[in-house]
């Protein structure tokens, strides 16, 4: 095992918009090439945009938002997998997917969101139905549009997927740092959710966490009893 990986991460590059920009260049030395999310509306960049570019190393797809518009999550899945067969380049899909390199581990998927940045995920949702195109119809799921509701319910089965795989590749501690762990949720929520936080990620089978830092007035008898 290396005791590096270095990865170019590429995100929101949009080749469909730029495809008179011709092959990205090679940037610095790298172990892989990370195309973040957002490559192309649809399956563009799969089907036409990497076929014959010259990519010195592997290439690793996370797909983003952008990548399932004009067509259903379930059957772009289908799309992107069997674009990817048709390639030159050495490119993984990463959509609840692993990929092994020199004794690392890369997991990846989507992840998209929960909404619960400010603690109103109501309100959130419905702010972003009204003004996000993603939800006026652009992406579908299983032959229906895609809702704030149904984005929230992918984002916690990426969670899941992500904490078994964690707990599937050996992980036996998740180590939780901040410069003030103890504080966490504070500034979202008003109050302290360490907690909560802890009581969640002790359904995962992972048996220790380790929070760093924690200052000792936070260390409150409900975070102890979680």
């Amino acid at each position: 095992m290396s005791d590096t990986l270095c990865l170019r991460i590429l995100s929101d590059i949009h080749v469909d918009s730029h495809r008179a920009a011709g092959p990205l260049p090679a940037g610095g030395p790298a172990d892989l090439d990370l195309l973040a999310g957002d490559w192309a509306n649809g399956s563009y960049l799969l089907e036409h945009g990497l076929v014959g570019m010259d990519f010195a190393r592997p290439v690793l797809a996370v797909p983003g938002n952008h990548e399932w518009w004009g067509r259903d999550i379930a059957q772009g899945h289908a799309d992107l997998r069997q674009a990817i067969t048709r390639s030159d380049a050495p490119v993984h899909l990463l959509d609840r997917g692993v990929y092994e390199h020199a004794g690392w581990t890369v997991l990846g998927c989507t992840l998209w969101t929960d909404f619960a940045l400010h603690g109103d995920w109501p309100r959130a949702a419905a702010t972003i139905a009204a003004r996000m195109p993603d939800f006026h119809g652009h992406i579908r799921v299983d032959g229906e549009p895609l809702t704030p509701e149904r984005a929230r319910a992918l984002h916690a089965q990426d969670c899941d997927w992500l904490a078994q795989q964690l707990a599937a590749q050996g992980v036996k501690e998740l180590i939780l740092i901040s410069q003030i762990t103890t504080n966490y949720g504070l500034d979202l929520y008003g109050k302290p959710q360490l907690a909560e936080l802890l009581r969640a990620l002790g359904e995962v089978e992972i048996p220790w966490i380790r929070v760093h830092y924690a200052y000792p007035t936070g260390l409150t008898p409900e975070v102890l009893a979680a």
